[in-house]
């Protein structure tokens, strides 16, 4: 279950941790592999002299989580090679595969892929990063977030768009069909979204128009940011609740 934003995410699963830091990692970064990810560099120019920044996994690996290439567990950090020599600048976790936007603008993930969390169009597991076939408009995701065996991404085009196990309704488009290729998650026209979250099988956006809004199966209401501490408006949609709905289908703010 992952929470991000679109400047630095923080993700965490009960067996996957990831974390984005602008410092090295306080452990022995040696040879090895993960399910445990750690960026060693930085944000916003902070990346340390004369080190360029590096993706590090190391845990439980049965589905070739940690991008080793090998489906064997690693109790130290090992390096994540992205393809064609790109850095990591956003990384995620799910329940066994991992997520990240390389430097080139594209968006890589590995591991399990039995509901097609990987994002690639196939149910094929794989061991190494390949690449999330985010629509052209949509690159580079600015923000990455991972659930059991969903993922979700903001897109450059400010929409918010989910692949993978869909059987709660957790990929926001309506239905309750699993997809392979992300879609478009039916967010309120006009919005542009500022973060996103992942549990297990829902999910929560951050938009930019004022006011919060919350949806669980079933069941609506609205409250201003005052009560929830967000600065935008945040659609969640989950179970009963396969689609966040449009303005007009939101019941009248609560204060």
């Amino acid at each position: 279950m992952t929470t991000h934003s679109s400047s630095q995410p923080i993700a965490r699963h009960a067996r996957s941790f990831v974390r984005l830091t602008s410092v090295f990692v306080g452990v022995a970064l040696g040879a090895g592999t993960l399910s445990t990810l750690a960026y060693a560099g930085g944000v916003s120019g902070r990346t340390p002299p004369s080190t360029a920044p590096t993706l590090y996994s190391w845990g439980h690996n049965s589905a070739g989580q940690l991008g080793s290439g090998t489906t064997a567990d690693n109790a130290t950090p090992g390096a994540v090679t992205l393809p064609g020599g790109a850095t990591a600048v956003q990384v995620g976790a799910g329940s066994d595969f991992s997520l990240a936007v390389g430097s080139d603008g594209n968006l890589y993930a590995w591991g399990d892929n039995a509901d097609g969390q990987l994002g690639d169009g196939t149910t094929s597991s794989s061991s190494t990063p390949v690449e999330v076939s985010l629509p052209a408009a949509a690159e580079p995701a600015t923000a990455v977030a991972a659930g059991d065996a969903f993922a979700m991404a903001i897109g450059a085009d400010g929409n918010v768009y989910s692949w993978g196990d869909n059987t709660h309704g957790q990929l926001g488009n309506g239905t309750t069909m699993a997809s392979s290729t992300p879609v478009k998650v039916s967010l309120p026209s006009g919005d542009a979204a500022s973060s996103i979250t992942a549990g297990a099988s829902f999910a929560l956006a951050t938009l930019a128009t004022p006011g919060t809004y919350s949806c669980l199966p079933r069941r609506c209401a609205t409250s201003g940011a005052r009560t929830s501490g967000l600065a935008g408006r945040a659609p969640s949609w989950h179970g009963g609740d396969a689609w966040p709905g449009p303005d007009a289908a939101l019941p009248p703010r609560v204060d």
